[in-house]
């Protein structure tokens, strides 16, 4: 094993639980709008309904927040390295630098509460099925 195997499963499970997360949030959606044929107003007096939309816009944010910083943090290090190298752009490309430690923070967050707000949500649906 290597890191580049870590890198890959890492990679993998997170396109995986990004993609279920989003697709979980969705199925919540239809489920509250079935369950509230009445109005779209009773759909939004659903809890469930809140937090699968607070999981879309968490992963709308991870993917905006990543391109963002990842963008970024490119064009402060072409620049660095541009005026390094005197704009020599073989050069600047080949390059090796670290990234930051916190450049992933903010995608990570919402990376991790993206699912557990679709698990809260479906929690809730449970639980107001069953109860009622």
């Amino acid at each position: 094993m290597n890191l580049a195997f870590v890198r890959n499963e890492s990679q993998e499970y997170s396109k995986l639980t990004s993609s279920n997360s989003r697709n979980l949030a969705f199925a919540g959606i239809a489920v509250v709008w079935i369950l509230s044929s009445e109005s779209a107003t009773e759909a939004l007096n659903y809890f469930a309904l809140w937090f699968f939309g607070l999981a879309l816009f968490l992963d709308l944010m991870q993917y905006f927040l990543g391109t963002i910083l990842w963008a970024g943090f490119d064009r402060y290090q072409q620049n660095k390295l541009k005026t390094k190298f005197n704009n020599e752009n073989a050069q600047v490309e080949l390059e090796e630098f670290d990234a930051p430690w916190w450049i992933n923070y903010p995608t990570m967050i919402c990376f991790v509460f993206k699912p557990i707000a679709v698990l809260v949500g479906f929690g809730h649906l449970l639980y107001s099925i069953i109860l009622y």
